[in-house]
């Protein structure tokens, strides 16, 4: 084999292993990238809870509740719905308006909290609930329709986020490993 065929041939077999650690660190990558995504659809996805609040709650007070309920380590997000906000959602809902029919608005304020991912389960939601009926002025505390099935599905999704975080963690291991080895390759076949 004459000089230049080897040197090409050298060049070529140096540049694999090259294209495999690139090939790594973009699943690696993208992987890192799904779970962050993943994590935040899971954050964003986590069921709204209605606290019921007695009607004659003013508007300044019902924010200074809505502050107290922000400050609990389990809450994720909190709106304040005013009486006719309620109306105004029923109304979308129903296709028509109550309140034209019975001269007033039967609907009182309501507030709708979105727990944390984490506190979205079974074992915490009575001490949440019983937290949130023990604040002043909250009625009732009432969790979607569907809060079991919600449930399930945010720990099947926190399950594949886990996996997905540890096969991220073994293909980075992989691709340091190999990166270490094709170094002392290199160093090797340069001595």
């Amino acid at each position: 084999m004459s000089r230049k065929k080897q040197i090409k041939n050298n060049r070529r077999d140096s540049r694999k292993p090259l294209y495999k650690q690139v090939a790594y660190a973009a699943i690696v990558l993208l992987l890192l990238i799904g779970t962050i995504v993943l994590s935040i659809v899971i954050d964003k996805s986590s069921p709204v809870f209605t606290l019921s609040i007695e009607s004659d709650l003013t508007d300044n007070a019902a924010k200074q509740l809505c502050q107290m309920i922000e400050e609990k380590t389990y809450i994720g997000d909190v709106k304040y719905l005013t009486k006719e906000d309620v109306l105004e959602q029923e109304s979308d809902k129903l296709g028509f308006n109550p309140a034209e029919g019975l001269g007033m608005n039967p609907y009182l304020p309501l507030i709708d909290i979105r727990l944390k991912t984490k506190y979205v389960v079974p074992d915490s939601f009575p001490s949440v609930e019983a937290d949130l009926m023990s604040l002043p002025m909250v009625t009732e505390v009432t969790p979607p329709d569907n809060f079991q099935t919600m449930q399930e599905d945010m720990e099947n999704l926190r399950t594949r986020v886990l996996f997905l975080r540890g096969l991220a963690l073994v293909l980075g291991i992989l691709l340091i490993w190999m990166s270490v080895s094709i170094m002392k390759k290199r160093k090797m076949s340069n001595s």
